[in-house]
């Protein structure tokens, strides 16, 4: 028998060896081989270079860098030239940006607003940081910060050394943000000319941050066991919950994504990072563009407030999004464009220029003169620093809820700013922006006389704002009023008139892209409220603004053409003209598909599904379906979980033995309760279980009945599995009673037989019924007829002898 001190020892052996066995799996060092090098480009990353870079590939390489003991890690990078790019051109490039991307993600994602970067003529530049994508090192791990920020560095610098006559700017999202950061501190002054700072993590929400007793575990833990998996890292949202489902969908599918949990030496380098960079705001004097969402769960918005006020930059701006989540890359289109008009927009609006000696030189010009000049010049100075300061307190009261205080003060902004215009015209930034909140506290008051007086005020400025500024403030503004005044007609004359007024001023001012947004946005209000007639005139305005001159179509507008086509579809979709929609269609698909934006070709392959379904072509809306669950799942749009739900409907009207959740985009929907339920249901189709599929169909909790498309091809749906049910079920009687098969089947005899007659006229079944003795008499092939059967021939026999009576005796009665 074992002492006691067996049973220690045995117990400490056994410690040990476990211990030894984690230290080799989740100890420190570099691991010495990377699987995710080796993968494959996914079919979305495929997609993406066909459709929006130069030569449908990228340029792709690795760097070397040193780590601690001696060891080094190999990081990957690639570049992305826009389509503008030709023969090795970079001269028409606008400049570089390099991306640093956030914690669990790689370099190839966020591909919404790179989209729009290389559209606009940027050379997208980025880079994999250590354990991740198809960089070096264990999977969602790294053992400093500091590293990965040398690393961009060394990286930026690369760049700067191969492209060197080009701007180079740096964004960074999250953890990309904090990066971006440390990089302003610590490089050399002017090696990047910007940053644009998504979110970034330096101050983590409460509701994200492991609990202190995690804390104190993996302290412990950590010098054993760093590589260790070991807490949820974000316990918050990172995008809205209308989104949610297709974006986490979207990182399930994606074998570069990490999904795990949150490496142990990974949080707490996040979280000396963060203490690190809290202490240098004031050290960053590179111009930057800083955006934030109001409702981020993982990093509080407040760090970013903190931030911009400390840093010394002199050309600095900071964004915030109302309703914003984390992931602002990948948030509901609203708040995406917004964010995307915010940083991406003509040339010579994104350039940053970095002039602080001129400014310098200006400052110390104004100190030393004492003439009339200077003093007016500090007088502005002076009004400047009183008017942001009463534009913030009225944001204080807006953001308390004091909606009148808040008026007060935007109002008090646009008094005192009018002196400044006086000197400097050019000058409105605050005027502009506070009559945006007046106007839309306007509408919360339900004002609308007034609401209407200070919009008008508000766009006799939009010539001296960019046009990003502008796109951002009319469109936040037209879908507050669109929001506020509903389907009800008292108030909806308001939303028309602020349509009216907006179009009329953007036609003045030849802004032709805000015009034709505006419309589209009007054309997509009217096909809500069910204005057809007016969707109508205003649709062949827009086909006219896109031909050219010569009433040929204008091949340069191409994507405004797409947005119509779409547009116009969803009104023959409306107003159930199937004829026109079958001739525009088939010209959707004749457009560059480099041209074509995921979220409208989603719309249009969506409404070719429901026209494919209309005509009874189940397989073909199949596959439109599918294609439009596809383009809605690329651009983070929430309709991919309903578009996925019309897959699984075609496919079970089609009968098909393709298994759509076979495809790995599909495969990860799987666990949202709506599409499970459709699972639940194809596999009691297939099965012929229509006990289980009905209850399923009709099962509240799912809401699949409350589906519009769903509910009206039911009864297809339904007589499909009841067909196969019956013809499973008769086939080993010669002959059966309907009110049997109906009792089954939990039918009335009249739909028994309904659907009997329909599967003998399809010659599924071979048999006749007897309607006098309810029966359902089958024939058998190479058996003598029953003597049913024998009096089925004669009674059809006898039945055809009338009907030849009948005939000639009607010819013969003379014709009254």
């Amino acid at each position: 028998m074992w002492t006691w001190y067996g049973y220690v020892g045995a117990a400490a052996a056994a410690t040990a060896v476990g211990a030894l066995i984690a230290h080799q799996l989740f100890g420190p060092g570099i691991d010495a081989h990377n699987p995710r090098a080796e993968l494959p480009l996914t079919d979305i990353e495929k997609r993406f270079l066909q459709e929006h870079v130069a030569n449908a590939r990228e340029e792709t390489g690795y760097i070397t860098r040193p780590r601690a003991k001696g060891q080094s890690v190999k990081l990957f990078y690639r570049i992305w030239f826009p389509k503008r790019i030709t023969d090795g051109d970079f001269r028409a490039a606008k400049g570089i940006v390099v991306v640093l991307h956030g914690m669990n993600t790689h370099s190839a994602r966020n591909r919404q607003l790179v989209t729009e970067l290389l559209h606009d003529g940027f050379i997208i530049a980025s880079i994999d940081h250590e354990g991740y994508g198809r960089s070096d090192g264990r999977h969602g791990y790294f053992a400093s910060i500091h590293d990965l920020v040398d690393d961009a560095i060394e990286y930026i610098k690369f760049i700067r050394g191969k492209y060197p006559e080009q701007k180079v700017f740096v964004k960074g999202g999250s953890l990309g943000g904090l990066m971006v950061l440390h990089v302003l501190t610590k490089m050399e002054r002017g090696l990047v000319d910007g940053a644009v700072i998504l979110c970034p993590a330096v101050q983590i929400h409460e509701g994200t941050r492991p609990s202190k007793a995690a804390e104190v575990v993996g302290r412990f833990l950590l010098k054993f066991t760093p590589k260790l998996p070991f807490a949820r890292g974000n316990r918050g949202r990172n995008s809205s919950p209308e989104v949610a489902a297709a974006v986490d969908a979207d990182k399930q599918a994606d074998p570069m994504f990490y999904n795990g949990r949150l490496r142990i030496g990974v949080g707490f380098a996040f979280l000396k990072a963060i203490e690190y960079i809290q202490d240098r705001f004031h050290l960053i004097d590179t111009p930057y563009l800083l955006q934030h969402g109001t409702g981020d769960l993982v990093c509080h918005v407040s760090g970013s407030e903190d931030l911009h006020q400390k840093t010394s930059s002199k050309d600095k701006t900071f964004k915030t999004y109302a309703g914003g989540y984390h992931d602002l890359s990948n948030e509901p289109p609203h708040i995406r464009d917004a964010v995307v008009n915010d940083f991406m927009s003509d040339s010579e609006e994104y350039e940053y220029e970095y002039d602080s000696d001129e400014q310098n030189q200006s400052d110390d010009q104004d100190a030393g003169t004492g003439d009339e000049g200077g003093e007016e010049r500090n007088a502005v100075r002076e009004t400047l620093i009183k008017l942001e300061n009463t534009f913030y307190e009225a944001e204080d009261f807006r953001q308390r809820g004091d909606n009148a205080q808040a008026l007060e003060y935007f109002l008090r902004v646009v008094d005192l700013e009018r002196d400044v215009i006086a000197s400097e015209p050019s000058n409105v930034k605050w005027s502009f922006q506070a009559l945006e909140n007046v106007v839309k506290l306007c509408v919360g008051r339900q004002q609308w006389d007034d609401m209407l007086t200070y919009y008008q005020q508000m766009l006799s400025f939009l010539a001296q704002v960019t046009r990003n500024e502008s796109t951002e403030s009319i469109s936040s503004i037209l879908d507050v009023v669109s929001a506020a005044t509903g389907d009800n007609k008292a108030t909806a004359k308001y939303t028309s008139k602020m349509y009216e007024i907006t179009l009329e001023k953007l036609k003045a001012g030849n802004n032709d892209r805000l015009w034709f947004s505006m419309n589209v946005k009007l054309g997509k209000l009217f096909l809500e409220v069910g204005e057809f007639g007016q969707l109508r005139r205003l649709l062949d305005q827009l086909y006219e603004y896109c031909r050219a001159p010569d009433g040929a179509q204008d091949n340069s507008k191409a994507t405004a053409l797409m947005e119509v086509y779409a547009l116009d579809i969803q009104w023959c979709g409306a107003t159930k003209n199937s004829a026109k929609l079958r001739t525009i269609y088939p010209r959707t698909l004749d457009v560059d598909a480099a041209l074509c934006d995921p979220r409208v070709m989603g719309v249009i392959r969506e409404e070719g599904g429901k026209m494919y379904m209309e005509e009874g072509q189940w397989m073909l809306a199949y596959n439109e379906f599918f294609e439009s669950f596809r383009n809605y799942q690329e651009a983070g749009n929430s309709r991919a979980t309903q578009c996925l739900k019309y897959v699984v409907l075609a496919n079970m009207l089609a009968s098909s033995d393709i298994n759509p959740f076979d495809s790995r985009e599909a495969k990860v929907y799987q666990d949202v309760e709506e599409i499970g339920a459709m699972l639940l249901l194809r596999g009691a189709y297939e099965s012929n279980d229509i006990v289980s599929f009905e209850k399923i169909l009709r099962n509240s909790k799912y809401k699949l009945l409350s589906d519009p498309i769903m509910m009206k091809y039911l009864n297809p749906l339904v007589r499909n599995i009841r067909s196969q049910v019956m013809k499973k079920m008769v086939q080993p009687y010669r002959s059966i009673k309907l009110s049997h098969i109906a009792s089954a089947m939990r039918m009335t005899p009249d739909e028994v037989e309904e659907i009997a007659t329909q599967l003998i006229q399809n010659h599924d079944l071979n048999g006749k019924i007897d309607q006098v003795t309810g029966l359902l008499v089958l024939e058998r092939a190479g058996k003598d007829k029953g003597s049913a059967e024998r009096t089925f021939d004669a009674l059809q026999r006898w039945v055809r002898a009338l009907e030849t009576v009948h005939t000639a005796v009607v010819q013969r009665v003379p014709a009254a």
